[in-house]
């Protein structure tokens, strides 16, 4: 069901991405489906709806939707298998999916196969608006990005200079869409953009000031905001609990570096092959107390000591739903001395002298940084 919002109407952001776009909404929910429908009629201009993934299917093959709203479980054919078949006819396909449990193989699954954008039942009407948000704005990114590789061929004949300047507009579109997505994998979490970017920003700069080519801090820049994409996986009464979380809890909250490395696993690209490592060490510490898998020293791979250190230093100076934050002062103090709970001996030796050194670029960031998106 859909839980509707006390506040007034409103025009959602959405709106000048879905002009002239059709919807297709397949759930075997009756009342679901048709408070969907209800709610998105004004801003699509066609939307079909189906009980199950066969009907769907055969909507979709008539009508080609550009996006499509489906349950994950729904008798006759469930909602994975006829996007799996949709997606043989539109690799791009935009898809939202809505599930009634947390299933981490299915979610999983549905992640390998491009798809990043889930409704947990019951949803409110403006979670809906946000995810949409969301999805259309990829989409429309999407676009964009076949535009300027179609201008790449073409520009085949131009003069060096014009082309060197077209290959950067597709650097630069390739590194937002990547932040973007980092952004949409965590709408259900309280991180926001400018945590994320942050995180990048920090970890460039120490591999700078640890020697490391330039090639190597900008990938750490590229990779760092995809460390928690995990959190993707962690079910909602642990990810957003406002409190400290119990024993089974925390062990639940573990897996999303486990959740992380598994999506990111396998790319032949070596960014993404980096941020597969930073998913999965991100939380080991140098003296080997830290998950998933309890390795120490330099067994952690060095980005993911690198992210270790800034992202304890960002989440102690922000605020959070179970916590005030911290000053800079205090901060400094509880990673360069200890309070019981972290330890200098959880960081490389020499990345923790360089943040000691260099603290207070850390709070420049952190108290400047103005986010991108």
């Amino acid at each position: 069901m859909i839980l509707h919002d006390s506040t007034e109407a409103y025009t959602p952001d959405f709106v000048r991405y879905s002009e002239n776009l059709s919807a297709l909404i397949v759930e075997d929910n009756s009342t679901l489906r048709e408070t969907t429908k209800n709610i998105l009629d004004d801003y699509f201009s066609h939307i079909d709806t189906a009980d199950n993934g066969e009907a769907g299917l055969s909507l979709f093959l008539e009508q080609r939707h550009d996006l499509i709203i489906a349950d994950i479980f729904m008798p006759v054919m469930n909602g994975i298998d006829m996007v799996y078949k949709i997606r043989e006819c539109n690799p791009n396909q935009m898809v939202i999916f809505i599930s009634g449990q947390h299933d981490i193989d299915n979610f999983i699954r549905l992640i390998n196969m491009g798809i990043g954008h889930f409704l947990m039942k019951p949803f409110k009407q403006e979670e809906l608006f946000n995810v949409l948000g969301k999805v259309l704005k990829l989409q429309w990114m999407h676009n964009l990005e076949k535009g300027y590789q179609k201008q790449l061929e073409e520009a085949v004949s131009l003069q060096t200079g014009e082309l060197r300047e077209a290959l950067c507009l597709v650097k630069d579109l390739s590194d937002e869409l990547v932040l973007r997505l980092s952004v949409a994998a965590e709408h259900r979490d309280f991180e926001t953009g400018s945590h994320i970017q942050r995180i990048g920003i920090y970890g460039e700069f120490v591999a700078r000031e640890l020697g490391m080519p330039e090639e190597y801090s900008e990938s750490v820049r590229f990779a760092a905001p995809l460390h928690d994409i995990g959190k993707i996986g962690i079910p909602d009464n642990v990810l957003l609990k406002k409190g400290p979380l119990n024993r089974d809890e925390f062990e639940i909250m573990k897996n999303h570096a486990l959740i992380g490395a598994k999506i990111l696993k396998g790319s032949s690209i070596e960014k993404i092959q980096m941020a597969h490592r930073i998913a999965l060490h991100h939380h080991e510490k140098f003296d080997g107390s830290g998950y998933p898998h309890g390795i120490s020293g330099e067994d952690i791979s060095l980005e993911g000591r690198i992210i270790s250190l800034c992202d304890h230093y960002d989440a102690m100076v922000s605020s959070r739903p179970y916590k005030e934050p911290f000053t800079h002062e205090k901060a400094y103090t509880t990673i360069t001395r200890g309070d019981g709970r972290t330890s200098p001996r959880h960081f490389d030796p020499a990345i923790l002298a360089l943040f000691t050194k260099h603290a207070d670029v850390f709070h420049d960031i952190f108290t400047s940084f103005v986010p991108e998106i």
